[in-house]
């Protein structure tokens, strides 16, 4: 008995001697931490110091970053979290932990212009090019990101969750996505999935996020989005913006709980009542189908020089498809029909939106056209579309000043209804912004420049100016314009002005989903000068 007892004491000395021997690491590491939190980081690193490279585990690194990048020793934190992603590459911390730092600090611009530095002098710096992808992601830069990462083959998709959850919350979300696990994401997918899940009208906000899966040579991709919501704050903006314009909007967003939409707005103007309506119906087939169905109803006071006054009453209802097969692509289809006084319109409508270019330099087309026949339910013949080339050059993303120029043209053919007619100048929703005339003279529909065809050329100088402190700082656009015009009429029925020019400024504030603007605008042509505001759907 006394020889195990002596046998059981020695080895306890051993294994203590034993144990003595080796660096206390990971109390180290935790000093370390409590150094950090404390904000003595000269400390940590005093205690990060003493640990040896050979015993060194990814903490080490890590901390070390942490308290280089917290004195602002930027260059010296790149290196240790770039030394601790050689030594452990698959240890993901290195990037996530590098951008919530980097974003819990502010110092992000430095950050990025110090990874910025270091891939000029050393453009196969790997964890350099992924970390500065990291902050642009986290910084909604996600063109750059994706640029950087596809150059090395990445990012290889692991998982993709939905707010962080492995399981999508609708069939809706999952059905938007262009890319899938198991694929290497490119900026083009990203671009689809967002551009779907912004057409559903269901969220006030879709970001993405990539994080390192425990793999290490994966990603997740996560994909962040806010559903909209029914708030008092909405609907008193939806009244106050088209007071103006003697109009009130009222919207409804995912009614009942499901990604239903409702639109619609009145204009009280006693000369031109119009009241529209409209469900957007989101269907989870593959890449979304999208279900317009809505209804509108007018009753409105014209006064055309070759037929005297008159007031233009109808109803109507409209059913349109719409895909989005890539962002760069929109296309649609639909039916509309219409009870008017002197009859009824049935008409196919064809439509759709190609952006050949989408970088700082822009380039949109759209097509809409229209096909009314009697054997569409209605009593008239005739044709037409319009075609739209418009560019926008960007002069600075920081300050968001743009130079933009558009060139649309329509023509018809057949017998049009005068309602029908192209319609070019300023109304309460503008369509084809004319911006020194107004659409309706004295309330009245018929004076402004009309005809059954016609070339309009949009350009101006934009940049933001201001934000509003109210309205969740609504951004204010200040803007110069010039505007050129031609109309046709076959029928002689609109007097022939020859080419019209405008010029004037603006002051466009973006409220969501539409801009409303205040401008001055001045007819070069007649001299005369227009003073107004009104609504208008972003383009961009």
């Amino acid at each position: 008995m006394f020889k195990k007892a002596c046998i059981a004491v020695l080895s306890i000395l051993a294994a203590c001697c034993i144990f003595a021997s080796v660096p206390p690491v990971f109390s180290q590491i935790e000093d370390a931490r409590a150094a950090i939190a404390q904000k003595d980081h000269l400390q940590a690193l005093r205690i990060l110091s003493g640990i040896s490279e050979e015993a060194a585990p990814p903490d080490t690194y890590l901390y070390r970053g942490i308290a280089y990048a917290n004195l602002r020793e930027y260059k010296r934190a790149l290196e240790a979290f770039r030394e601790g992603f050689n030594r452990y590459p698959a240890d993901p911390r290195f990037h996530s932990e590098g951008v919530a730092f980097y974003r819990r600090t502010g110092e992000i611009v430095d950050a990025k212009a110090q990874l910025r530095n270091a891939l000029i002098a050393d453009p196969g710096d790997v964890y350099a090019s992924e970390l500065l992808a990291s902050l642009d992601l986290s910084d909604g830069n996600i063109g750059p990101a994706l640029t950087v990462l596809n150059g090395r083959g990445q990012p290889q998709i692991a998982t993709i969750l939905d707010n962080y959850s492995l399981t999508f919350s609708s069939s809706l979300k999952s059905s938007a996505l262009a890319f899938r696990p198991g694929s290497m994401l490119h900026l083009n997918e990203w671009k689809t999935t967002a551009a779907r899940l912004k057409a559903t009208k269901a969220f006030d906000s879709a970001g993405l996020e990539l994080e390192r899966s425990l793999e290490g040579e994966t990603y997740n991709a996560i994909v962040r989005t806010s559903k909209k919501s029914n708030s008092p704050r909405g609907f008193l903006i939806g009244v106050l913006k088209g007071l103006p314009v003697k109009t009130t909007y009222l919207d409804i967003s995912n009614i009942g709980g499901s990604p239903v939409q409702w639109t619609s707005k009145y204009r009280w103007d006693s000369a031109r009542r119009r009241a529209e309506g409209q469900l957007l119906i989101p269907v989870p087939l593959p890449g979304l189908l999208f279900v317009e169905l809505g209804g509108v109803w007018r009753s409105e006071q014209w006064d055309v020089p070759s037929q005297g006054r008159f007031q233009y009453k109808s109803s109507g209802v409209r059913l349109n498809l719409k895909h989005i097969p890539d962002h760069r692509l929109e296309l649609g289809a639909g039916l509309e029909y219409l009870n008017r006084a002197a009859g009824k319109t049935g008409r196919v409508l064809l439509n759709g939106r190609f952006r050949p270019i989408d970088g700082k330099y822009k380039s949109q087309i759209r097509i809409d056209s229209f096909l009314a026949r009697p054997s569409l339910l209605g009593n008239v013949n005739y044709t037409g579309g319009t075609i739209q080339l418009a560019n926008r050059l960007v002069l600075s993303e920081d300050r968001s000043t743009f130079f933009d120029v558009s060139v649309k043209g329509g023509n018809t053919r057949g017998r049009l209804p005068i309602e029908d007619y192209f319609m070019l100048g300023i109304d309460s929703e503008t369509v084809d912004p004319l911006r020194a005339h107004l659409a309706a003279d004295h309330g009245h529909y018929g004076r402004g420049p009309m005809g059954t065809g016609f070339v309009l050329v949009n350009s101006d100088i934009e940049r933001r100016v201001a934000a509003l402190p109210v309205l969740n700082k609504v951004p204010v656009h200040g803007e110069l314009f010039f505007d050129a015009a031609k109309l046709f009429d076959r029928y002689g029925i609109f007097p022939q002005r020859g080419w019209l020019f405008d010029v004037g400024v603006a002051a466009r504030m973006q409220l969501p989903d539409v801009d409303f603007v205040v401008l001055y605008g001045r007819n070069l042509r007649e001299g005369k000068g227009v003073l107004t505001a009104y609504i208008e759907r972003r383009f961009w």
